[in-house]
This record gives structure tokens, sequence and C-alpha cells, in this order.
């Protein structure tokens, strides 16, 4: 008899829509005895897509797709491995929780299978930018007004490379701004 295990851990958790996220399966033969047919599954979130893996040791081959099985043939008392699988994590709502659970499985009789399915909590949240012009509705020909952009994260992730857009309207000539923008074509002016 021989317990075979599986270990699941992960790295930064909530992780923003479209950042790429790591999970490393561990794996192991307890022993005291060899275990024959030796297979691993994941059948990972749909929170996370473009998923890719890679044995890194202990094991060779690769792939992609979601459904991972990967079989290992007979696996030794006291042989272990890793693999790591990547995906990007996205969503459309502010946030969404899953767990992940990976199985590690054999047709030889085990000592104890309390440790074939190890199971790690993810959650993939997203920003929401608001932005809000504001401007006097009448402007006198030839005289200069204001108008304020307000730009705002409303979480509750963080939002990088944000990009304001303000098309000036016809008839309407771009003077200055604070802070000045960091490029325009024609009459589309971006910060």
């Amino acid at each position: 008899h021989q317990a075979i295990a599986g270990d699941e851990h992960l790295k930064t958790f909530p992780a923003a829509s479209g950042t790429v996220v790591t999970y490393y399966l561990d794996y192991s033969n307890n022993g005291p005895a060899l275990a024959r047919n030796v297979v691993i599954t994941d059948a990972v979130p749909s929170q996370l897509t473009s998923v890719s893996w890679n044995c890194t040791s202990g094991c060779t081959g690769s792939g992609s797709g979601s459904n991972i099985s990967l079989s290992l043939g007979d696996l030794a008392a006291g042989a272990s491995g890793r693999i790591v699988v990547t995906g990007t994590a996205t969503t459309s709502v502010a946030r969404e929780d899953f767990t992940n659970t990976a199985r590690i499985a054999t047709s030889t009789p085990e000592t104890s299978t309390t440790n074939n399915d190890s199971s790690v909590p993810g959650a993939v949240w997203t920003s929401d930018l608001l932005i809000i012009k504001d401007a006097d509705a009448l402007a006198v020909a030839g005289s200069t007004f204001n108008a304020t952009l307000t730009i705002r994260n409303q979480g509750p992730a963080p939002a990088t490379s944000v990009q304001v857009e303000d098309v000036m309207p016809a008839g309407v000539t771009f003077v200055s701004s604070s802070p000045a923008p960091s490029s325009n074509t024609g009459a589309t002016y971006r910060w």
C-alpha cells in the first residue's frame, strides 16, 4: 500500500482581469510501494483563459487547454514532481471567486486517499472607471471657457495604463490643460 499526494498552490489573488496567474501542481508518491497508472487531472475554472501547462520536474510534457489530464505511468515510492500551470484571469463583473481543484489517482490500492485532492481558492476582479466632464452649457463665441474632466476608479481592482480621450466639438479650439495632453490627433486629445 502507498499514499500518493497532490498539492496545488499559487500566488497573488485576487488577480486583476487580464493578469497572468500561475499555479504549481506538486505531486509525490509517499510510498512505501510503486504506484501504477498515476494520472493527474485539473479542470481549470472558466475564470482562467489561455491556459497552458508544463512539467518542470519529475515528468515530461506540456499542453494547453482548461482540462488538464496527464498520465505519469508508474511512480516510484518517494518520487515527486511539479507541473506549472499558467492562465489569464478574466471576468467582466466586479469580482468572481472560484476554487481550482487538482487530483492525483492511481490504480494501485492506497493507504490513504485523503491527500489525493488539493484545492486553492482564487478570485479575479476588474476596475470600474468613471469619467465626468463638467463645463458650462453655453459659451460666447471667441471667449475662453473651462471644462473639468474628473476621472475615478471605482474598483475594486487597480486600473493600469489608463488613457483619457476628449474630442473637441466643432467650433471649439483647445487652448491648454493641466496636465498637458500626451498626444493629439486633430480635435482628439489624449492624457
